[in-house]
């Protein structure tokens, strides 16, 4: 039930990318009271602001009507294969006056989507999970606002909303207060703007059967976010608290708020995606019972995205849990021990935006794939997969993996790397030739896996950590022979070096 409570603003943003190519931009001062003009002059700088702007329907025919305009396009729109073809009717009302422009506005653009069915059908082939609730979507698309104020010097002022609304169906209700999501850009710039997010209560009913209902409601929070022209970035979101009442009694899930900042943020076009350092702080996270309650702790997110002076790129992420591990144990009394800290970090050196593009979309045909019940390599997948793996030859692009887990107990960590050395001189044309014939002849890859490979895995666990869960005496068994006791810890360690890969230093046979 809690994951539909955020569906519809992630089905709302999907639809907004879907019919606009536009990234917010530079923020300037607010908007002044423009100088009055003739009722003619004001129709002719409304549409030539229109007509300008990166709000403008491509195409679009558009009319002057009475003291407005009206911008009108249909176009289809390029789903899944497997969903059913829709076209979308995009209507954009323009208005002006001297009351607009006492307010900075030279032309307000509220723009309609039509037909209600095929705007459904959009949306629910947009959504990043699978939408089951008709009501909800139903009620999303019929209360949209979408509406943009046009002001001097290429500023603009969008606002997204969701008016208030609510469905039932057989006892069950959803009822929505409504949101809005406003943003203050300039179009000639691509990377800087401020936002705010304003969502009213959400409330979700159940009927059930046998006295089995509940109400789960997401209380009101406030947020807002951006790009500032020196390169840093901000994130603030109010607290958030999800409650929930069903047969067991009472249950809330609470956040004391999202903070996050970054340096150095620019948006690069070859990529697709911004660059920069960027971290993320959920706080803490804690879940009540019945009056129990249970102090989770906080999560930290991490980026830092750059490019490389040969034009390739370097990502890293991280995910961070620092847990409560006293108040966890005191919730949970089967833990064996109290986890403190959790950490992973993933890096990927010199990568292309080629070969993340090729990698993104393979990834993406798969997943269509799989979803109509079918485990075969689709042939586009493959062929980008085969593209990217040339790109990952051609430049020895690395992975780099670590994770960390830390209780009151001991600790455990694996850190592993994987590339092609940087004295490799193989071509991709060799590598991908003794994959094809990997089948027939996997000598001729083993020994392109031997000579070129960078490979390190470095795995340890505390033997007091060990002891504590009960995995001692299968490490000392059957693990035996992969695993080293040093310093009080179980090591395993695989690397290739001299054309041969090692366990814990000796040579493997083979």
């Amino acid at each position: 039930m809690q994951s539909k409570l955020l569906l519809g603003t992630a089905i709302t943003a999907a639809l907004l990318a879907a019919c606009s190519d536009d990234k917010p931009a530079e923020k300037k001062s607010e908007p002044v009271k423009l100088a009055a003009v003739s009722a003619e002059q004001m129709a002719d700088e409304a549409e030539a602001r229109y007509k300008s702007s990166s709000e403008a329907i491509a195409d679009s025919e558009y009319r002057r009507e009475g003291s407005g305009a009206i911008a009108t396009i249909t176009r289809p729109l390029p789903l899944q294969e497997s969903a059913e073809p829709v076209s979308l009717t995009v209507t954009d009302t323009i208005t002006y006056g001297q009351e607009l422009r006492d307010q900075g506005v030279i032309a307000r653009v509220e723009r309609r989507i039509t037909p209600h069915d095929a705007l459904v059908s959009t949306m629910k082939a947009l959504a990043p999970l699978p939408v089951t609730d008709e009501n909800m979507v139903n009620g999303i698309a019929g209360h949209l606002q979408l509406r943009n104020d046009l002001l001097a010097d290429n500023n603009i002022r969008s606002t997204f909303a969701v008016t208030p609304f609510q469905t039932q169906d057989d006892g069950n209700s959803f009822d929505f207060k409504g949101m809005q999501y406003e943003t203050y850009y300039n179009e000639k710039s691509a990377d800087i703007f401020d936002g705010q997010l304003n969502v009213e209560p959400i409330t979700m009913t159940s009927s059930g059967k046998e006295g089995k209902g509940g109400t789960a409601t997401l209380t009101a929070f406030k947020g807002n976010w951006g790009n500032k022209a020196d390169g840093s970035a901000y994130l603030s979101i109010d607290p958030i608290k999800i409650e929930a009442t069903d047969i067991n009694g009472l249950s809330a899930l609470e956040i004391a708020g999202i903070k996050g900042s970054g340096s150095g943020v620019t948006y690069d076009d070859t990529l697709g995606a911004y660059l920069g350092k960027g971290d993320i702080s959920i706080n803490n996270i804690r879940y009540t019972n019945n009056g129990r309650v249970t102090n989770i702790g906080d999560i930290t997110f991490d980026l830092d995205n750059n490019k490389t002076a040969v034009g390739n790129y370097n990502s890293t992420f991280g995910l961070t849990f620092k847990l409560d591990g006293v108040s966890l144990q005191q919730s949970i009394p089967m833990l064996p021990v109290a986890p403190k800290n959790l950490r992973l970090n993933v890096t990927v050196n010199d990568i292309s935006a080629r070969a993340n593009t090729n990698l993104s979309e393979a990834m993406q045909l798969i997943g269509e794939q799989t979803q109509q019940g079918s485990n075969n390599m689709p042939a586009a997948a493959q062929d980008k997969l085969n593209a990217a793996l040339t790109d990952l030859i051609r430049d020895k692009t690395r992975l780099t993996a670590d994770l960390l887990a830390e209780t009151d107990s001991g600790s455990a960590s694996v850190n592993a790397h994987l590339g092609i050395r940087k004295d490799s001189s193989d071509s991709a044309e060799t590598w991908q030739a003794a994959l094809n014939e990997a089948k027939e002849n996997p000598a001729t890859l083993q020994n392109l896996l031997k000579n070129n490979l960078d490979l390190n895995i470095d795995a340890r666990i505390s033997k007091s950590l060990t002891d504590k869960i009960g995995l001692t005496p299968m490490i000392e068994g059957r693990g035996a022979m992969f695993v080293t006791l040093s310093d009080g810890e179980y090591r395993l360690k695989i690397e290739n070096s001299d054309g041969k890969i090692k366990l814990n230093g000796m040579p493997l046979p083979f």
